[in-house]
């Protein structure tokens, strides 16, 4: 999968990205609005849920949000937990420790 999308890149960077011109201050604007980007609540209860269809740690499910463009908790990694325990009281999802002390969100 990496490859094809290797591959993707390099074929849109030589044939549309190439024809486009962005001077300094385009491409820091972008840089900084892609930096600002916010997630409503909605759209993060929805990921963490679609994520959570198999077991993952804490970590692995920020990794994974983070990968999907959703930066919230970039900082915070705590304020996921806060959620994710929220979710836990409405019988939402379950959480367990394993023997080695890592818990695992279902």
């Amino acid at each position: 999968m990496d490859k094809r999308l290797k591959n993707l890149k390099k074929t849109m960077n030589r044939e549309v990205f190439a024809q486009l011109k962005f001077t300094e201050n385009h491409k820091k604007s972008i840089r900084e609005k892609i930096k600002q980007e916010t997630h409503s609540d909605e759209e993060i209860l929805i990921a963490i849920m679609q994520l959570l269809l198999q077991k993952k740690t804490g970590y692995q499910l920020i990794s994974l949000l983070q990968s999907r463009g959703i930066l919230n908790f970039k900082e915070n990694e705590g304020s996921l937990y806060v959620i994710l325990h929220r979710l836990e009281l409405r019988s939402l999802l379950t959480s367990s420790w394993q023997e080695d002390g890592v818990s695992s969100i279902n």
